[in-house]
């Protein structure tokens, strides 16, 4: 063997031999077989055949959108050039009759699915070797069974082969081979990600349709308000919206309606979602999207771990926001909307308050709500002050509906009466009381299958509920299953998996009321985030809410022993930001219980918090202090995010945790996931203190997050003035730039900040820096203090955006007025030509657009299209501007834009009557044509509005002129399905029959549309009905290939010919049979004048078409009325040839019932026998065998002379034909004129078991 690479050992060198093999040529053999199986001129056909099967693999992932391009190029046509080795496996596999495996075939079988196979086998181990070493043994077998595979598929390269084996290896080699390795690592990896970021989107997008399909359902009754309706314009107008309002207020049922509002009337993709994670992680910045949260801050309490996660996110979501199409609703209750408003304070969230006097339910409203749930007789008992005595009176209709009573006391004492209720079930000791004092021990979410036999998850606490309340007979399961069921009707919902309230209010009384009777059980077994939000201890003596459950001292000490317990599991904000941390006896009453107690206060096992992370995140000083003594170590724990406790501390701004934490060596500049720091939390949420306190300790005053914020660029971002100067004073760079471009300056500019601006001015803020969108400034006072430093006030981005752009967008003529008293240019052109007036006309702003023209703007300077300001005024509906453009400048009204349309055009297109009027009353030319012929007449029949079309008769419109293909008006009107306007033309002398460049008319139109109303409107004007076009369609002929069996009648009836054909001879029963239109061909063929057996071009007649299709209803009804059996094409094909070479076994029966030439051979000598044999239909063989068809007669044409059906099935593999034939008594050693028997075939393409059977048969 020859020299190896200098440096690698004969195993590598090896090994390398082999993987060139691979690499090189194996793809270039598997290219030769994928070549013959595809014609390479035809891929695009072949593919377009099997774009459904195709379709499934992408889908499935087994064809990747990488690979799917290259099937389906832009613009262009596939090669198999571009295809690698996987791709062209893929698809010899799938749609090829070759059986490729995934296994390393038997040494035996040397066909060319095995050869594939082989090479698909080996490159898969190179691809995946750690060693990149083979022995000399492996590489032996190897080698061989590789360089065979190479020589089945192309034998002519085995001399390439033998030359590898021997050649000198250099670098190259093994180069390539890195490279090899290094792809296929690299499409695994992604393609794992792909298909875990799929799986991970179509979970959510699952679980969101189901979330919306149950807002629809809660919606069936949803009444519409005076609020729901205003709240619709809020959350138009405003990008976030907050919903607030007390349980049971409708605020939920608000947030769904208006989301299905959006959805249905502006095209919003509504999203609902749970964390703000989500909202980062499933916004498209190309799409319309709202994103509803629903009580996103808790129910009963504050959630402070979402609280966080909110805040921690508040930065992105304001990036994401500046795409002004996103939108976001959330609900929260109004008692913890305090807690959370200064958070969404920097998000600008309109606040939709239901329960201001102007928004919250009127008494009209309530009683027609109560309508729709209550009866008449219970209606008309609700007096007005009961009525409006509960702001959550829609909750109370839906509640009283399922109860069986009709005590109308429940409107008037709510708490009271499911009191009294629930009081009755527990004297009685019934299982109703221990089914919802369950429900509370779950936390308001019972599992049904754990009330299943054999499931033990509530056995422990349902003898310990039996115990506590005394019940002697304890319920079974299955009774408290019973029990829930029934409780549905007034208390619970039942979905698939669990029992629920029917809402959160519900449960605080059911909670408060059960709970006060099972206090051990709920310290014992209850959740923790329950008992985290719903408890307190009686010796605080401190407020509570009133469905607060108050554990008294003989409890204190088992309360306690669970919070221990909670902690031992790592609940850490459950316990150490419970209701009651905020009262400072409990957290001292909670430091002695942790001294006694000795002890560990592990991290949290699902976010890795300590129990320093929450106190400090909350500012409890002296227990942070406490838990610090206690073991320092927590100090630089961090969490799932990087999060240490000084991010927690600094983030919301407790500045004396901070300091403890420092003075404890807590790390300065630890950055989180995002490469947050703690002063970039601090600056981040404006808490100047605590940065005070991390400059002094020399926190990098520069650091940057991930997106490349600076502590500078936030303090500038929100206007904070003394964050500013505090940070300028620690050296922050005054000119850094993020990867965008943007300064601390632009953003204090761009977010209206004067003083801040000022400061960084001061500070020598370079005002010329430029960045992507620095122009966009609205504030008259930056503005001029921008001039004053040296602004260039033509300086643009970009885009070639400038400021007097932005002001002309905006409308804002004070702005633009000092620009131009600064010199502005007043036509300066956008990168795509648009300019200042362009704009404002665009954007409708009247005065801004005068303001311009009386200071010289060229009023028909066009962008880039060539439109101008009228054209875009025209274009948009604009009335007034282009009133006054007409009126007041020297505009152009016919100018053409760069496909010719006028603002005349332009106008008709968006139907504005009132603008066409002003248009043609300063001279707008009715007969001018766009570049493709089209006058503004064309376009107003096209689009259907009568109303100008009338204006333009009148105006002396040519009402036949055509476009560069010939269309007329009419010809557009009907195209589009106008009859008004068809008939108004025709009227005032349209021609009926003018054809457009294809030959297609007006009748033509509507019988392509089944159009019937519009037929009738043209006949009667003297339509031609048996008009053809280029090609030879008839009217009558489109509408049979349409289906539109209607207008197939109206145009026989205006005696249409029905055997009139197109230029290849189809005539409508031809092409109806062929799209298998059963009606139609009924239709014709009870018609006596239809020729049934008339043949096209090719000799097809329509049963032949039909059975081609495998149509068998139509192939019926054409033998019912003496379609002839027997014809044939014009390559002596009868229709039941084609039968047979289609495999449609069903119309193959038909026909030989209808006695069919079984036996009749075509024109190249093919009975239908050997026809199915060659086409591999197995079960229209054995259908033919069974009517004794000639198995052995030969054919006798050209290379397959001599050739029976047997050798037809041999040499193409096909076991269960073969099988067919033996049985049914083919001749097994019948010769064809080579003296070639079957088994010859088969030997010679290694069809082993085939072999086998023919020899089992006594073939020699």
């Amino acid at each position: 063997m020859a020299s190896a690479v200098p440096g690698l050992s004969r195993e590598e060198t090896n090994f390398l031999r082999v993987a060139n093999l691979l690499i090189r040529l194996s793809p270039q053999a598997v290219r030769i077989l994928f070549d013959r199986e595809f014609n390479p001129g035809g891929l695009k056909s072949v593919f377009s055949k099997y774009w459904t099967k195709l379709d499934k693999l992408k889908k499935k992932h087994v064809i990747t959108q990488a690979q799917w391009c290259l099937l389906f190029p832009s613009g262009s046509d596939p090669k198999s050039n571009d295809f690698d080795l996987t791709l062209m496996v893929c698809l010899l596999r799938n749609l090829t009759t070759i059986t490729i495996q995934d296994q390393l075939p038997q040494p035996s079988d040397l066909s060319e699915g095995a050869a594939v196979s082989r090479i698909k086998f080996y490159r898969n181990q190179i691809a995946h070797s750690d060693s990149g070493a083979m022995s000399d043994a492996d590489f032996s077998t190897t080698f061989v069974d590789v360089s065979k595979a190479i020589e089945i598929l192309c034998p002519t390269m085995k001399s390439y082969c033998i030359t590898l084996q021997n050649a000198e290896l250099d670098y190259s080699f093994h180069e390539i081979y890195v490279e090899f390795v290094k792809k296929e690592n690299q499409i695994e990896e992604l393609t794992t990600q792909v298909e875990s970021l799929n799986l991970e989107r179509q979970n959510i997008q699952s679980i969101q349709t189901e979330e919306i399909s149950k807002w629809k359902q809660k919606l069936g009754k949803f009444y519409v308000t005076e609020g729901a309706t205003r709240l619709i314009k809020v959350v138009k107008d405003n990008q976030c919206t907050i919903i607030t309002g007390i349980p049971g207020s409708g605020k939920s049922a608000l947030a769904y309606h208006v989301a299905i509002h959006m959805q249905k009337t502006e095209g919003y993709t509504v999203l609902p979602i749970w964390l703000p994670s989500e909202l980062i992680k499933l916004t498209n910045s190309n799409a319309k999207q709202l994103f509803v949260f629903d009580d996103v801050f808790g129910k009963y309490s504050l959630n402070e771990c979402n609280l966080n996660c909110w805040e921690s996110e508040t930065r992105r979501i304001k990036m994401l926001l500046k795409n002004k199409i996103l939108k976001v609703i959330v609900t929260c209750r109004s008692y913890l909307f305090e807690n959370v408003s200064e958070s969404l304070s920097s998000l600008s969230f309109a606040h939709f308050n239901l329960l201001s006097d102007e928004i919250k339910l009127s008494l009209i409203e309530r009683k027609e709500i109560s309508k729709l749930y209550l009866t008449d007789d219970i209606v008309s008992h609700l007096n007005d002050e009961t009525i409006m005595m509960y702001n959550f009176f829609p909750l109370l209709c839906v509640m009283f509906k399922g109860q069986k009573m009709g005590d109308i006391d429940f409107f008037q004492n709510l708490n009271q009466f499911l009191k009294n209720e629930i009081g009755n079930f527990k004297r009685k000791k019934d299982a109703a009381f221990m089914a919802l004092a369950l429900l509370v021990l779950s936390n308001n979410s019972i599992e049904k299958e754990c009330l299943q036999i054999g499931k033990d998850k509530y056995d422990i606490m349902l003898k310990d509920l039996f115990d506590e309340i005394d019940n002697r007979n304890s319920p079974s399961k299955t009774s408290i299953l019973s029990n829930l069921r029934n409780l549905k009707n007034m208390y619970l919902t039942e979905t698939e998996s669990t029992f629920l309230t029917k809402h959160d209010k519900i449960f605080d009384i059911i909670s408060h009321t059960v709970g006060n009777f099972i206090i051990s059980c709920i310290l014992r077994h209850g959740e923790s985030s329950f008992i985290s939000s719903r408890c307190q201890l009686t010796s605080l003596n401190e407020q509570h809410d009133v469905c607060t459950i108050m554990i008294t001292d003989e409890l204190e000490t088992m309360y306690f022993e669970r919070i221990l317990k909670d902690i031992e599991n790592g609940h850490n904000w459950k316990v150490f930001a419970s209701i009651q941390m905020k009262f400072k006896k409990y957290r001292n009453v909670l430091i002695q219980y942790l001294e006694k107690s000795r002890k560990k206060l592990p991290s949290s096992k699902t976010d890795y918090t300590t129990p320093l992370h929450v106190t400090a995140a909350k500012g409890y000083y002296n227990i942070s202090k406490y838990l610090l003594e206690k073991n320092r170590e927590q100090i630089s724990s961090l969490d799932d995010k990087n999060r240490s406790p000084l991010h927690n501390a600094s983030m919301n701004g407790h500045h004396k945790i901070a300091q403890l934490l420092l003075s404890n060596g807590a790390k300065i500049n630890q950055s989180d996931n995002e490469k947050y720091t703690p002063l970039l939390d601090s600056c981040n949420n404006g808490y100047v203190k605590v940065v005070e306190i991390l400059l002094k300790r020399k926190a990098n005053v520069n650091s940057c997050d991930k997106y490349s914020w600076s502590p500078l660029h936030m303090a500038a971002s929100d206007g904070n003035a003394d964050l500013i100067k505090l940070l300028i004073q620690h050296k922050a760079e005054v000119n850094k730039q993020m990867n965008n471009g943007m300064t601390p300056l632009y953003l204090a500019c761009h977010g209206g900040h004067l003083l801040a601006s000022k400061l960084l001015l001061e500070s020598k803020a370079d005002v010329k820096k430029c960045d992507n969108e620095r122009c966009d400034f609205k504030y008259i006072e930056i503005v001029l203090v921008l001039l004053e430093n040296g602004a260039e006030v033509n300086d643009h981005d970009e885009h070639g955006r400038t400021a007097l752009y932005f002001a002309a967008k905006d409308g804002n003529t004070e702005l633009i007025l000092i620009l131009i008293e600064h010199e502005a240019d007043v036509n300066v052109q956008l990168n795509n030509g648009m300019t200042p007036i362009y704009i404002a006309s665009e954007h409708d702003h009247l005065e801004a657009v005068k303001m311009l023209l009386s200071n010289k703007a060229d009023i028909n300077k066009c962008e880039e299209n060539g439109w101008s300001p009228l054209h875009v005024a025209a274009h948009a509906n604009h009335k007034e501007i282009v009133a006054y453009l007409c009126d007041h400048g020297n505009a152009e009204v016919n100018l053409s834009n760069k496909i010719g349309k006028s603002p005349l055009h332009l106008a008709c297109e968006q139907g504005n009557k009132d603008i066409v009027t002003l248009l043609l009353k300063h001279g707008a030319s009715i007969n001018h044509c766009n570049e493709s012929g089209y006058t503004p007449f064309h376009l107003v029949c096209s689009y259907g509005y009568k109303n100008i079309a009338e204006i333009f008769i009148k105006e002396g419109a040519a009402v036949n002129g055509v476009n560069k293909t010939g269309k007329s008006q009419i010809l557009s009107a009907c195209y589009h399905r106008h009859n008004e306007i068809a008939k108004l033309l025709l009227e005032n002398g349209a021609d009926v029959i003018s054809p457009d460049e294809h030959g297609r008319t007006s009748l033509f139109s509507a019988a392509k549309d089944g159009n019937t109303d519009l037929i009738k409107i043209l006949m009667e004007h003297d339509a031609d009905v048996n008009f053809q076009t280029n090609n030879g369609i008839t009217p009558l002929y489109i509408a049979c290939r349409e289906k539109h069996l209607e207008a197939v009648k109206m145009l026989l009836s205006y005696k249409a010919d029905i055997n009139k054909c197109d230029n290849i001879g189809w005539s409508p029963l031809h092409v109806a049979s062929y799209f298998n239109h059963k009606e139609v061909v009924g239709y014709l063929c009870g018609h006596n004048a239809a020729e049934v057996n008339l043949s096209n071009k090719y000799g097809s007649t329509p049963l032949y078409l039909a059975c081609q299709e495998g149509n068998q209803d139509v192939a019926q009804l054409l033998l019912k009325h003496d379609a002839s059996i027997n014809h044939c094409d014009e390559e002596g094909f009868t229709s039941f040839h084609k039968a047979c070479s289609e495999g449609n076994i069903n119309i193959v029966e038909l026909l030989i019932k209808e006695d069919a030439a079984v036996n009749l051979p075509d024109k190249t000598d093919r009975t239908p026998l050997y026809i199915a044999c060659q086409s591999r239909c197995t079960d229209v063989v054995e259908l033919l065998l069974k009517y004794g068809v000639e198995v052995n007669k030969t054919r006798q044409f050209e290379s397959e002379e001599g050739w029976t059906p047997l050798h037809v099935s041999a040499a193409s593999g096909n076991m269960g034909i073969t099988k067919l034939l033996l049985q049914n008594n083919a001749i097994v050693n019948v010769e064809d004129r080579n003296g070639h028997t079957p088994l010859y075939y088969a030997t010679e393409k290694s069809y082993d078991r085939i072999t086998e059977l023919l020899v089992s048969h006594g073939a020699i």
